[in-house]
């Protein structure tokens, strides 16, 4: 007898992600963030974005908090690959920075380069690329959730082997 294993069915809903992803041109969102640091702190903000993809990255976001007014401009290939930064405060100069560079980065692990799905669906591609043979020992399906007032699929990542140690360079 032929003993046929079930797909997991984590697998559809991420190739329907990754398809749907790749197909999105502009977004606009307003996010509430939360993001926990590496040293325990809690952080956390409000902005506003709106972003388009093709043929290069354009993004405008506004800061609700914790610097309300503040607003930045991002074109890849624009202005040497820095945003331009309103500061929305003295000394009322609007200043350019790299998008990876310390000041961008202060508190939060993701760059304005990620905006949008581009971060994601790099994560996404990675699961596949790297766990060809154990896909279902890293990606679970645990369901359906009601999110405002959607059905929506929840699918966990599992990364046991993440960690994070100190080199010199």
């Amino acid at each position: 007898s032929v003993h046929l294993q079930a797909q997991n069915p984590a697998r559809p809903i991420m190739d329907k992600m990754l398809l749907s992803m790749g197909n999105i041109l502009t977004v606009s969102a307003r996010v509430k963030r939360m993001e926990r640091l590496a040293d325990g702190e809690m952080v956390t903000g409000e902005m506003e974005f709106k972003a388009m993809f093709e043929p290069r990255l354009k993004a405008y976001v506004k800061i609700k908090s914790p610097r309300e007014g503040t607003e930045v401009l991002y074109v890849e290939g624009w202005n040497e690959n820095s945003a331009l930064v309103n500061t929305n405060g003295f000394p009322w100069i609007n200043v350019s920075l790299d998008p990876e560079g310390s000041t961008m980065m202060d508190k939060q692990h993701h760059s304005l380069r990620c905006i949008g799905f581009r971060f994601t669906e790099g994560v996404v591609r990675h699961v596949y690329k790297r766990h060809t043979t154990d896909f279902d020992d890293h990606v679970i399906y645990m369901g359906q959730q009601k999110w405002y007032n959607r059905n929506t699929h929840v699918v966990k990542i599992v990364y046991e082997d993440y960690g994070k140690s100190k080199y010199t360079v």
